[in-house]
């Protein structure tokens, strides 16, 4: 009796194959350039501010000359609306991150963690009003984090 070894042809390995593996590698690579460009985005807001912040300053100094504390505010103006421009762009990146993430979640098979912020649109709104939404989604955010402490 003679057994002969031969190469054994199954369909297992293809079907075995992840067909959603392309979309989670687009995903992640969306999401790994968005968190490059958020980043190079929030230094130029770094640089902005501190620019801002000396144009301030020239101000409060009493040896200054007066036209140059008019030039300094008038240039402080624009500079403060290219960084708010900014800060309204970068935050768009991170909703479209926070997006990336809850698709990833879906294709994974968590769906009821979908990250979603409807109430945090930035269409037309102040500083101020920013600023009072950003506090109560980090306060919404502490206190779930203290609720699953317990």
């Amino acid at each position: 009796m003679s057994h002969s070894v031969g190469v054994q042809f199954s369909a297992a390995p293809v079907a075995n194959k992840d067909i959603r593996s392309p979309w989670r590698s687009r995903l992640r690579l969306e999401y790994r350039f968005l968190s490059i460009l958020v980043t190079v985005c929030t230094y130029v807001m770094k640089g902005l501010r501190a620019l801002h912040a000396r144009l301030g300053g020239i101000g409060h100094h009493p040896g200054v000359w007066k036209g140059f504390q008019f030039v300094a505010l008038l240039l402080g103006f624009p500079i403060f609306q290219i960084g708010h421009e900014l800060f309204k762009f970068t935050y768009a990146l991170n909703q479209r991150r926070a997006l990336l993430l809850s698709r990833e979640n879906a294709l994974l098979g968590f769906y009821d963690d979908a990250l979603e912020f409807p109430h945090l649109a930035l269409n037309n709104a102040g500083v101020v009003n920013i600023f009072h939404r950003l506090s109560d989604a980090n306060r919404r955010i502490q206190r779930g984090r203290n609720s699953s402490n317990c």
